[in-house]
């Protein structure tokens, strides 16, 4: 005799109740819900047992989540339920009601309904023992959890890429709203295209839309340039401002050098730059012993070097902008 249908246990799935053991709780008022906010735990839709025999049934939970497990007899019958996870055999739930203690819903139908905050994913046995023969029925839901996706904000260097992902939900196709910017393929990898702005958006089999916004920056690594104002006086300075790629491949490095000791500058020497990625890895290293210069007090000057791309340690194109530059050098200064 079948007493109750999926749909109808999806429709009697309950407000979750928040207890602190994280252990199943009272039966509490039912409310309807959506069919794609659940999952099946149970449906045993034709048991049948004898009084003061306990009848075993294994169920499997997909997922953590909030959950309900519901028991349909059709006339009032004293019960002793108890629910046991596989795993280590731990008791979750242990009761024992009476004839009176059944709900009803607005049809008549005879349920008991267990609910309870967080059920770790796995496989259970729900056992019941009845004080008379009875048929029953036993269904449950549990909560899908809600779709999310990996970034929800990422920064990418023009020519590099991340891939996206999505957690708990399928996704039916990957969009971005400017593919001139911010390219993606059927499997989330996210490729910068050129400098700006553009939002990634993947869409779900049931409809829903996770959106990633990515900004795409220029492969360059940037400082600020040096002012007199940062540089205490007594000293010169070099700023590497900027690191770039030429049409070549070649590594072009743009060196500000600063004049606050006091004297004019008239040489350079022993200048050496090292340009690493953020991994601590060597892309490429410039050296020169000298360079005849004129930077009066207060004074600067940018100095543009090249290595080229036969000279680099990483002969591929790599992500400047997360690069890690370090510079040394010393000079030379007039006697006044």
């Amino acid at each position: 005799m079948k007493f109750f249908t999926k749909s109808k246990a999806i429709a009697l799935f309950l407000a979750v109740v928040v207890v602190a053991s994280n252990l199943f709780v009272a039966p509490s008022t039912a409310k309807a819900a959506d069919d794609s906010s659940v999952l099946d735990l149970v449906n045993i839709p034709n048991g049948s047992a004898t009084a003061n025999t306990t009848v075993n049934n294994e169920f499997e939970a997909t997922t953590t989540s909030y959950a309900a497990i519901e028991v349909v007899v059709p006339k009032e019958v004293g019960m002793t339920i108890t629910i046991t996870r596989n795993s280590d055999s731990y008791t979750v739930y242990t009761d024992t009601i009476t004839s009176s203690e059944w709900d009803y819903d607005e049809q008549g139908m005879i349920y008991y309904m267990l609910t309870f905050e967080r059920m770790t994913a796995g496989g259970y046995n729900i056992a019941l023992t009845f004080d008379a023969d009875t048929p029953y029925a036993i269904f449950g839901a549990q909560s899908k959890p809600a779709a999310s996706i990996s970034s929800s904000n990422i920064i990418l260097t023009k020519g590099f890429s991340q891939k996206l992902s999505v957690t708990n939900g399928t996704v039916s196709k990957w969009t971005s709203s400017n593919s001139k910017v911010a390219a993606v393929d059927k499997n989330g990898k996210v490729t910068g295209k050129s400098a700006g702005a553009a939002t990634i958006t993947a869409t779900t089999t049931d409809g829903q839309l996770l959106n990633c916004s990515v900004s795409v920056k220029a492969n360059a690594y940037t400082e600020p340039a040096l002012t007199v104002s940062n540089c205490p006086y007594g000293n010169a300075y070099i700023g590497i401002t900027k690191v770039s790629y030429n049409k070549k491949g070649d590594l072009v490095i743009k060196a500000s050098f600063l004049n606050n000791c006091g004297h004019k500058i008239t040489q350079l020497k022993n200048i050496k730059i090292a340009v690493k990625d953020k991994s601590g890895k060597t892309i490429g290293t410039f050296s020169k012993k000298s360079t005849k210069t004129t930077i009066l007090q207060g004074g600067k000057k940018t100095f543009t070097y090249t290595i080229k791309k036969a000279k680099l340690k990483k002969k591929t194109t790599q992500d400047l902008r997360t690069a890690d530059v370090k510079s040394s050098w010393n000079y030379l200064r007039s006697a006044y």
